[in-house]
């Protein structure tokens, strides 16, 4: 890739995807995002499911929500929510797929 493929982002664009990957850089919300890989959960599955606390996994969605990780949708009185769309799921699923490989590989 050349250097003008990264222009086209600019500071602002480049500060955001910047922001996008350091959403996804702790473990709690790494759990979260894994079990949304699979579908949409409340945030009661998700705690249960994380073995986090309700409250920890609001505010972990609600960052996750605010930098256009996930999106919710509400259900009479329960929120549920999933990742934001099929790039979000393909970024995660390529970050698994890449410390699969580099596992695999540690014994050469």
């Amino acid at each position: 890739m050349t250097a003008e493929y990264f222009d086209l982002l600019g500071t602002e664009g480049l500060r955001i995807l910047g922001d996008l990957f350091k959403s996804m850089g702790e473990p709690s919300r790494l759990k979260i995002l894994d079990h949304l890989s699979y579908g949409e959960h409340c945030v009661n599955e998700l705690a249960e499911l994380t073995e986090l606390s309700q409250s920890l996994v609001s505010h972990h969605l609600r960052l996750l929500r605010n930098i256009g990780v996930v999106k919710a949708h509400r259900q009479g009185r329960q929120v549920y929510y999933s990742l934001d769309d099929d790039h979000i799921l393909n970024i995660f699923l390529q970050g698994k797929d890449h410390i699969k490989h580099m596992h695999l590989n540690e014994d050469e």
